[in-house]
C-alpha cells in the first residue's frame, strides 16, 4: 500500500476580470502526483505557465527543481513562497469575489470549491482556497499576460 500525498491542487485562473477557469483535485502517492500534473501541463500546453508553492528550506528548493527539470521540462515553471496566514492570503480573493472581480467557470468542480470556502478557514480542508489565493496573487504580479497559469498546491 502506498502512501498518499495530501490533496493535490491544479488551478487555471486569468486575469481581468478574474476567472477560475478549472480546479483539479486528486490524492496520489509521489509518483502518481508527478504525472497527473504532468497529464495536465500536456493538456493545457505550454503558453500556461506553471506555479509551484515552494516549501522552505531546501526541501521545497528541490521540489521545484525536480518538478521544472524532470517532470515539466520545456514548460514555463516558477517556484512561489508563501508568507503570512493562509486568512491573509485569502484576503484579496475574498475583496474581489464580493466586488464580483471573481467568476468561477461552471464545472465539476465549482460545488465543492464554494462548500470549502463557505466554511474558511474553520472547514475541515482549506486546499482549494489557499491554491485559489496564490494564483491570485501571481495574476496581480503579471497583469494582462496573455497566458492562463496554474498554481500546484503539492
Amino acid at each position: 500500500m502506498s502512501r498518499c500525498s495530501r490533496r493535490t491542487q491544479a488551478l487555471c485562473i486569468r486575469y481581468a476580470p478574474y476567472y477560475v477557469i478549472d480546479l483539479v483535485r486528486f490524492r496520489a502517492d509521489a509518483e502518481g502526483v508527478a504525472a497527473h500534473i504532468k497529464r495536465v501541463a500536456e493538456l493545457d500546453g505550454k503558453r500556461v505557465k506553471v506555479f509551484i508553492e515552494q516549501e522552505p528550506g531546501s526541501s521545497g528548493k528541490i521540489t521545484v527543481d525536480y518538478f521544472t527539470r524532470r517532470v515539466l521540462k520545456g514548460f514555463k515553471v516558477e517556484g512561489i513562497r508563501s508568507t503570512g496566514s493562509k486568512i491573509d492570503r485569502a484576503r484579496p480573493v475574498a475583496i474581489a469575489a464580493s466586488q464580483a472581480n471573481l467568476l468561477l467557470v461552471e464545472g465539476h468542480w465549482v460545488d465543492d470549491f464554494l462548500d470549502e470556502a463557505a466554511a474558511f478557514p474553520m472547514g475541515p480542508h482549506d486546499d482549494q482556497v489557499d491554491a485559489v489565493s496564490g494564483a491570485f496573487a501571481q495574476a496581480d504580479f503579471e497583469p494582462f499576460q496573455t497566458f492562463s497559469f496554474r498554481i500546484l498546491d503539492l
